[in-house]
């Protein structure tokens, strides 16, 4: 907002600029004068127009109109109501202000606005005054952007407000300009009313609704007013956080071109340790006024002091009650999930939870001093909670991290201009150097006593790294260089301290769903019972990457990079790539990249879900289940396709001539891979051939295992799966055993000798039949004679069998059973017999018997 200048305003009044004032002035009065004078000028209806040649020249006088030819103006105010219309429109007006006094009477928006602006109010002039007098001291970049995340809340929340505010003064005056509206034209229709003599019934009514009209005027102004005052003082609330908030972006800007830059003195130096010593009572002193004052300031009101008491309490309910039921499923299982584990501690866990919560950049209203405090409160409830889960040698870096942040909490707390925070940042760089070399030579040693490489390897390599940047943060904050050693040290301790909160917090969640899934109704899902540990795992593997991203978010929002660098992703994710006619966004290629990822996962889990509870539940059949379950990725695929195409910015009308060529290009090369496509649309439509089928297709008998877009998949008998187009599917001839049932027919043919009596043969086979568990009584086995032999009467055992799979075993079984019960039964089974004659023998034989 430019303010009135008194130098510019006399500079202005001097001579050219009085000559242009001056014209300006002319041109301004003679426009509506010229205007006049062309309305005047202009023929009416009917009269052919003429161009004056000259200023000298007047028009003729336009022709008088005609009595009764001209059309009467619009009233353009309000008018009188006929006598005839005024009970209809005052019953009208009777409903309009009913519904309009219900509607001011039940708004209770603009109260609860009031209540909580009173107390925010407070609330940021205390703070204000906390935040402008810590800018005066230059801190560091990670508290600047803890206040402006603190002070952005507050200032969303006031702008709402004032938003809310500014649509409710015009809903206020949009009824009062109505009302005005109204009033004026009831005073006209009773004015009207009286000089045409209306009955003296219809003057009350009006009368009535003129003092209606008054009433319902009372309360709308005066709601007028407070909203209008209400919003300038909200208005005002918003305009102070803005200027807070536009200092410490300056402080901010300011601090990083100052970050290397020498902004202290050296810690050797005499002069630092005499300033320090001589104003450590009044740093001690003004922070335990700042931290009582921020503890006042939180827990001073009603609300704030019942907040977290009461989420602890009910988080503690929460995890004590699942802690419980752990107990009770550890009594009657032997082994559970391991994240159960962390529901062991329902303290810590709330705790642990209220304090975080607590402490994020979204509870605005929490002072910088308490937000320390609880942040260093919360670290133990947070090692008591992944202490099971990390390995033993891990304990001492994780006790190491609460000291260093200890250290830094007093650092932030006391820190001013008096170098007291430069020897605390001094003093735990080298500590948390000191420690690193200590952790080295302990992973050293256990490195010679254990196979776990790779993981030490890791250790070692993240402690080497802590080593150099808190070495180089002590040397720099020892050197005078105080902002950069901010940068470093401090960011290596927030950096850890976010990190175990989130692992905290994923071990919380690991324990929630592990136990979620012990209960009702999750348990009695088919995937919960059959694929729990996949669900885990996939679940794990999507809290790993929420965590990391959130961690990479936090570690840059406390930097004061987090903007800079969505700013530099939105102008990457922007930048465009043009050929010809086609021009994408990497935004957009990467959109689509997603958003055909993200249907292939919503088609793999709605097939996951059918397969596991919806086609058991409804008993369908295998082979109708896969038929819907690939109809549904094909679906959701074509559509996630399009939606991509879409989303990547290519106009889908424009397409239709590379969807010709793409047509002819079909038609001509790939005639082959549409037929098998078509192919196997059919096979899942009409369903000749389901998976699970048993098929013989020209000499190849299988079980289909999957009907895919171009081929489909026969696993023989023997262990081969073989590859079978879908044209081939469904052009040629195809034998289903199993399409409409698993019965299949045992053909066992027997030869028993001539001895036995054909009848009890038969009923010795039927029997046989009978006995085995494989066999349904329906049809029955049957005997048959199919024909006299050589040596044997043929004979045919006909049995069926619902299990197709095992009808070879079952037969195998029920000749088995035929050769003991033929046996037992006296009969026998003729065998071939031949005479087998020595040619060489028989000539020797001979020449004997001629020799004597």
């Amino acid at each position: 907002m430019k303010y009135f200048s008194p130098k510019a305003y006399a500079l202005c009044m001097k001579w050219p600029y009085r000559f242009g004032y001056l014209l300006l002035l002319l041109v301004l009065t003679a426009t509506p004068i010229l205007a006049a004078g062309q309305e005047g000028e202009k023929p009416s209806a009917g009269t052919p127009s003429t161009t004056a040649p000259s200023s000298s020249t007047t028009a003729p006088p336009a022709p008088a109109p005609v009595a009764g030819t001209q059309t009467a103006p619009k009233p353009t105010g309000p008018t009188a109501i006929q006598a005839s219309d005024i009970a209809t429109k005052a019953t009208e007006v009777t409903d309009l202000l009913r519904n309009l006094t219900d509607s001011l009477t039940q708004n209770n928006q603009i109260g609860d606005i009031e209540q909580s602006f009173s107390q925010a109010e407070k609330l940021a002039s205390k703070d204000g005054e906390a935040t402008l007098k810590l800018l005066k001291q230059q801190p560091a970049l990670p508290t600047l952007q803890a206040e402006q995340q603190k002070w952005q809340q507050r200032q969303l929340t006031f702008s709402n407000w004032l938003t809310t505010l500014t649509a409710r003064s015009k809903e206020l005056q949009d009824a009062l300009n109505q009302l005005t509206r109204l009033q004026s034209t009831w005073s006209l229709t009773l004015e009207s009313a009286k000089k045409s003599n209306v009955p003296a019934a219809s003057i009350q009514q009006i009368d009535q609704i003129l003092v209606a009209i008054g009433k319902a005027r009372t309360p709308v102004n005066a709601e007028l007013s407070t909203v209008l005052d209400f919003q300038s003082k909200v208005g005002n609330a918003a305009s102070e956080s803005g200027a807070i908030l536009a200092n410490i972006t300056q402080l901010q800007k300011k601090s990083m071109s100052g970050t290397f830059v020498q902004d202290s003195l050296p810690i050797w130096s005499t002069e630092l340790w005499v300033i320090t010593a001589y104003k450590l009572p009044e740093i001690i002193h003004n922070a335990a006024v700042n931290y009582k004052t921020g503890f006042s300031n939180y827990f001073g009101s009603s609300t704030q002091q019942l907040t977290l008491p009461a989420g602890f309490f009910l988080l503690f309910i929460f995890f004590f009650t699942l802690h419980l039921k752990a107990c009770r499923l550890s009594t009657l299982r032997e082994t559970l999930s391991p994240a159960i584990s962390t529901l062991a501690h329902p303290v810590a866990a709330a705790l642990t939870i209220v304090l975080l919560f607590a402490t994020s950049p979204f509870w605005s209203d929490l002072p910088s001093t308490l937000r320390q405090t609880f942040q260093l409160i919360a670290l133990t409830p947070m090692i008591v909670l992944i202490r099971p889960a990390v390995s033993v040698h891990l304990m001492p870096c994780l006790y190491t991290l609460g000291l260093l942040f200890a250290l830094d909490t007093c650092r932030a707390i006391v820190y001013d201009k008096s170098f007291l925070g430069q020897i605390i940042l001094t003093i735990e760089s080298f500590v948390g150097a000191v420690v690193s070399i200590w952790y080295l030579r302990k992973l050293r040693f256990i490195f010679s006593k254990t196979s776990e490489g790779l993981r030490l390897r890791f250790l070692q390599a993240v402690t080497v790294i802590i080593l150099l940047q808190m070495f180089t943060g002590g040397v720099t904050a020892a050197l005078g260089y105080v902002r950069l050693s901010l940068l470093i040290t401090p960011g290596v301790i927030a950096l850890g301290v976010m990190a175990l909160a989130l692992y905290a917090t994923l071990q919380i969640a690991l324990g929630i769903i592990a136990i979620t899934f012990e209960l009702w109704p999750l348990r009695a899902l088919g995937m919960v019972q059959h694929r729990r540990a996949l669900l885990e795992k996939r679940l794990y593997y999507f809290l790993i990457l929420a965590a990391l991203t959130s961690l990479i978010a936090r570690y840059l929002g406390y930097l004061g990079l987090l903007a800079p660098v969505l700013d530099f992703g939105t102008s990457l994710l922007e930048v465009r790539i043009q050929r010809g006619v086609i021009s994408v966004t990497l935004g957009g290629i990467l959109e689509f990249i997603l958003t055909i990822y993200a249907s292939y996962l919503l088609s793999a889990f709605l097939r996951f879900i059918l397969s596991e509870d919806i086609y058991p539940r409804m008993k369908i059949p295998l082979g109708n289940s896969y038929a819907v379950s690939s109809l549904l990725h094909y679906v959701i695929l074509a559509i996630g396709f399009t939606v991509a195409i879409a989303a990547i910015g290519v106009d889908l009308t424009k397409l239709t001539v590379l969807t010709g060529a793409f047509g002819i290009g079909l038609g001509f090369g790939l005639q082959a891979v549409v037929n098998n496509f078509v192919s196997g649309l059919i096979l899942l439509f009409e369903r000749p051939v389901h998976v699970g089928d048993t098929v013989e297709v020209g000499d190849l008998i299988g079980t289909v295992r999957r009907i895919g877009i171009r081929a489909s998949t026969v696993h023989t008998f023997l262990g081969a799966d073989i590859i079978v187009p879908n044209s081939q599917m469904v052009a040629e001839k195809v034998t289903n055993w199993t399409l409409t049932d698993n019965l299949r027919r045992i053909d066992l043919p027997v030869g028993v000798c001539y001895g036995a009596k054909p009848e009890e043969v038969i009923k010795l086979l039927e029997n046989v039949a009978k006995a085995n568990a494989g066999v349904i009584y329906y049809p029955a086995p049957q005997g048959l004679v199919v024909g006299y032999g050589d040596s044997s009467i043929n004979y045919e055992l006909r049995a069926w069998t619902d299990q197709f799979d095992n009808w070879v075993r079952i037969r195998s079984e029920i000749a088995i059973a035929v050769y003991h019960e033929v046996a037992a039964a006296g009969m026998s089974f003729p065998f071939p017999q031949r005479e087998v004659r020595l040619l060489k023998d028989i000539d020797e034989t001979d020449a004997k018997a001629s020799g004597s």
